[in-house]
């Protein structure tokens, strides 16, 4: 009889190992399951500001105006073709405008020099066109633009952008811009993205320090993640990894996800980066009127 319970207590015990070592498996595999979210480029299409396009016709004197404010004195003589033949009337220009740091997420631009944060204040991509061919300015010729800004800053510079992700801009061979009372005026080099920008002032004077983003709860893949900079006006992404924080700086840090039922999700947080810093991403569910809202207010 008590080797019947002692077997009986053995099998019992062996459940009960089996049993305890199945609920912990489990647990690990609920832990480790993440929430996912699909590529946020369809959602942010929706709501891109839009290319404009002009037709140039004549040989005018007038400037070609953007709906933000942006002129361009297109000058036919100094536009040419890929093999360097000249352009005859007509062509188009065709121009986007970003100049709110809302316009520029959905571009998901960052506005950076490697690793170094650029206040910017504005993006834009020009370019010209003739029969579904783009054309380019000729070697040493430029064309002249107006850029609007109420309260416009000294020493700021046209960068370039050097890759089609928009998250790296340099300023090689490019000219400053003049402020005028209305704003900056200057001259491009070549057409394509460029922007109107500058290291920030005394800006290596500032202590820099590492910030980084994780997440417990989801998978950050398709989460684009991003930082704003109010004293700089300057908006920074993870595309290429974030720059170096300058510390004691105030920060608006958020990322936006869509799932597969094209539900949208959110992280906001605002902080000061004291120290090298990881910041660690909960998602919650929003509308498309509260990211609105919120990258409205930036």
């Amino acid at each position: 009889m008590g080797k019947v319970k002692l077997v009986l207590l053995t099998i019992f015990k062996v459940l009960l190992l089996i049993a305890i070592m199945s609920c912990s498996k489990e647990r690990i595999k609920e832990k480790q399951q993440l929430n996912t979210y699909e590529p946020i480029n369809n959602y942010f299409d929706t709501k891109k500001e839009p290319e404009q396009i002009f037709v140039v016709d004549t040989n005018g004197t007038g400037a070609i105006v953007g709906t933000h404010g942006t002129r361009i004195y297109a000058d036919k003589s100094k536009l040419m073709f890929p093999n360097g033949n000249d352009v005859h009337y007509p062509f188009e220009v065709r121009l986007i405008e970003l100049y709110s740091p809302k316009e520029m997420v959905y571009y998901q631009v960052s506005n950076q020099k490697y690793d170094t944060i650029l206040s910017t204040h504005c993006v834009i991509k020009l370019t010209a066109t003739k029969n579904n061919q783009q054309l380019q300015l000729k070697p040493n010729c430029t064309w002249y633009i107006e850029i609007p800004a109420s309260n416009p800053s000294n020493n700021m510079k046209c960068f370039y952008s050097i890759s089609t992700s928009l998250n790296n801009w340099v300023d090689i061979n490019s000219n400053y811009f003049i402020t005028t009372s209305t704003g900056y005026a200057g001259e491009i080099k070549q057409l394509g993205w460029f922007s109107c920008a500058k290291i920030p002032d005394n800006y290596n004077t500032f202590s820099l320090v590492n910030t980084s983003f994780t997440s417990t709860t989801d998978d950050l893949s398709n989460v684009p993640i991003f930082m704003y900079f109010p004293n700089f006006k300057s908006l920074v992404t993870a595309n290429l990894g974030f720059p170096k924080t300058p510390k004691n700086q105030n920060i608006k840090s958020f990322a936006i996800g869509i799932n597969n039922l094209s539900e949208l999700f959110y992280f906001y947080k605002e902080f000061q980066a004291t120290q090298n810093t990881t910041i660690n991403i909960q998602m919650i569910q929003t509308t498309d009127n509260y990211i609105t809202n919120l990258l409205n207010n930036l």
